[in-house]
């Protein structure tokens, strides 16, 4: 299997795991909160986003669970989203979205 591949499956299968995680930690998180959190996650990816395929000491975790959260966060949008051949949609009381 190419290099390629292997680490598209290694983070596919650790995303399948983080996300829900993430999506029920913000589950009563109003709009706001949750654009904070996306924004938060947006400006910790700008700084790091290659360390999530590229390992990097100190900076791969950090760029992951920044990819999570947003990827947790954007799934309240109406429509979810979608990446990675993986969809996420999800809904809260607070939000009132499905």
């Amino acid at each position: 299997m190419p290099k390629e591949e292997i680490t598209k499956t290694l983070l596919t299968s650790s995303l399948e795991v983080a996300v829900p995680l993430w999506v029920e930690s913000f589950r009563n998180y109003s709009w706001d909160k949750l654009k904070n959190v996306m924004n938060e996650s947006q400006e910790v990816f700008g700084e790091c986003a290659e360390a999530v395929l590229y390992r990097i000491e100190g900076k791969s975790a950090k760029a992951f669970n920044a990819l999570a959260k947003a990827i947790a966060a954007l799934s309240y949008v109406p429509g979810g989203i979608e990446i990675f051949g993986m969809k996420w949609h999800s809904s809260n009381k607070k939000n009132n979205n499905s």
